[in-house]
């Protein structure tokens, strides 16, 4: 595993106007992951390439044994913007797949991230709530697509 130094950090940041936020390496340290100006982007530390999500995409979260996160990406109605689906980017590809899509208007979703095995992607979502505002921890199995409700706050 190749950690980037501080001074790598550094230097890295100091490339990108703005300043970048959420700065994250992948498990190996080959690949950062920033969100500069709500655009997520994930930069190849070897090759130096960049690649933007776009800035409907956010909250990339590391995969703890592979080089792929999850995400967020957005949709904007008006003067609201609602998550609307998550996704799998794959470093190797450098491409990226829909999980699953959130129906908006009838719940919310988001903060997606692996659990520690890899094996399910846990989220916060009101799915079953009454309160659109109320959110319980889910997970949902990378192979079968099986989704679990793990906290039930409304009782």
């Amino acid at each position: 595993m190749t950690i980037p130094s501080a001074t790598e950090f550094a230097t890295f940041d100091a490339g990108l106007e703005p300043s970048v936020k959420m700065l994250s390496t992948s498990f190996d340290g080959k690949y950062f992951l920033f969100n500069r100006e709500n655009e997520l982007g994930v930069r190849d530390r070897i090759s130096s390439t960049t690649l933007y999500l776009g800035k409907n995409a956010q909250s990339g979260q590391w995969s703890p044994s592979a080089n792929e996160f999850v995400y967020v990406t957005t949709i904007d109605e008006g003067i609201y913007r609602h998550a609307y689906s998550v996704r799998l980017f794959k470093t190797e590809s450098m491409t990226s797949s829909e999980l699953w899509r959130i129906p908006y208007r009838d719940y919310s979703a988001g903060s997606p991230a692996f659990t520690p095995d890899a094996k399910r992607i846990s989220f916060l979502s009101s799915e079953g709530n009454p309160e659109r505002a109320l959110y319980d921890l889910w997970t949902i199995d990378r192979i079968t697509d099986e989704k679990q409700k793990i906290t039930n706050f409304a009782e």
